[in-house]
Parts: C-alpha cells; sequence; structure tokens
C-alpha cells in the first residue's frame, strides 16, 4: 500500500516472511526487520559469563606489495569502516536504488557493529595496514583457550593477493606459541574464504543452514 509504514517493536523479536514470487531485489522490509533482529540479539541478557581477554598482538608481516600490520580501530576509522562494509555487503543490493542501498547497508553496518561489540566485549577491533595506510579490518578474541577469528575482510584492490593468507599465518603462529586453538566462521557459499582457512589447516567442525564453523588445533 502506497504511504503505508512498517510497525516496528524493538523490544522483541519480529518474524520476517520473504513473499513468494519470481527472483528479484530483496524485500526491503524483510531486510529492515532481519536488520531490527541483529540489534535485538545483540542487546539481549548474556546467559552465562565468559572469561575472555584481549586477543593476541599482530606482528608485522612483510610482503611483496608492502608491510602488512594492525593498529586498533579509532573514531575517525568509521567512514573507512562503513565503505569496507559496503564493498563487501553491497554487491547484494545491486539492482536497489541508491538511496535505498545505502540506507540498508548503513542500517546493515549499525546492526553488524553492535552485535560483534556485544557478543565479544574485549574483542581486538584492529585496522589492517599495508605501509601505513587501511586497506581492512580484522576482529579476534581469546577465550576458552581459543583464538576465534570474528571477522576479516579487505578492500576490493587487495583482495586475491595472498594478504589474508600472509596475515592469518603469522595470527595462528602466535596462537601456537600459546596453545590456543582457532575457530573461523565462514558463510556457505565463501569459497575464497573457505580456501584461506583450509590453507591455514582448519577443518569443518559444524555448519548451519547459513554458516561453517571451522576448527584448528594449536600446534
Amino acid at each position: 500500500m502506497a504511504g503505508a509504514t512498517l510497525p516496528i517493536n524493538g523490544n522483541k523479536r519480529q518474524r520476517a516472511v520473504l513473499p513468494a514470487g519470481p527472483e528479484g531485489p530483496p524485500d526491503i522490509r524483510f531486510e529492515i526487520i532481519r536488520c531490527q533482529n541483529i540489534a535485538h540479539d545483540a542487546t539481549a541478557s548474556v546467559a552465562a559469563a565468559v572469561i575472555r581477554s584481549r586477543a593476541i598482538p599482530v606482528q608485522t608481516v612483510v610482503t611483496k606489495d608492502g608491510t602488512l600490520s594492525t593498529r586498533p580501530d579509532q573514531d575517525d576509522d568509521e567512514a573507512f569502516l562503513f565503505a569496507l562494509f559496503a564493498s563487501v555487503k553491497g554487491p547484494d543490493f545491486a539492482l536497489l536504488p541508491e538511496v535505498i542501498r545505502t540506507q540498508l547497508l548503513r542500517m546493515q553496518y549499525r546492526a553488524m557493529t553492535q552485535s560483534y561489540h556485544q557478543s565479544w566485549p574485549d574483542a581486538a577491533f584492529d585496522i589492517l595496514t599495508l605501509g601505513g595506510h587501511p586497506i581492512g579490518r580484522l576482529i579476534t578474541d581469546t577465550s576458552d583457550h581459543c583464538l576465534h577469528i570474528v571477522y576479516i575482510a579487505l578492500l576490493p584492490s587487495w583482495r586475491n593477493r595472498g594478504l589474508a593468507s600472509a596475515l592469518m599465518r603469522s595470527v595462528m603462529f602466535h596462537a601456537d606459541t600459546l596453545r590456543l586453538s582457532g575457530r573461523a566462521t565462514v558463510a556457505i557459499g565463501n569459497d575464497a574464504s573457505m580456501r584461506l582457512w583450509a590453507g591455514l589447516g582448519f577443518t569443518e567442525q559444524s555448519r548451519s543452514d547459513t554458516d561453517v564453523i571451522l576448527y584448528r588445533e594449536s600446534r
């Protein structure tokens, strides 16, 4: 109905059902509710406390493209982090008008950020730099004798160059010195990430309808 608004209840999860019909652009109402539910889940009470500590530091890695390193993210990284997120998720909404696409991406970015900070309050939220310039993001957390790789992403121009592999080899080397196992979550269908983790010795531990949980014993 033209001009109709979608009621949003911030105090509980809502059910969103995709409309039946031929494939086309994502249903905007569905995306709004899905983003809201992510934000709701992020603020839900945690059932059990978990002992956490900031993830292990990442040493600089010399690559053919320059020196790869990390630093903690800062408030003035916000524009870069959104641009990075949009480079990853933007293609999902390529058929939508630009204004609507940007609104949905900003909603998803805020929901994702809130969810990560709530679920991993003591994680290392780092910016990946190459020669001092930001090119990506890495979020890691150490808990229960395991290094959790929560999130890793690079700008499109720096993907498929072996940079992520070089970085994570360094990360896992230091995890091994601390006798930490490793765990990563990969979306089903993300073949590039699956190859990355397989090359680092990760194997499938479990899977859901949307994700694969990968695990690596300490060495």
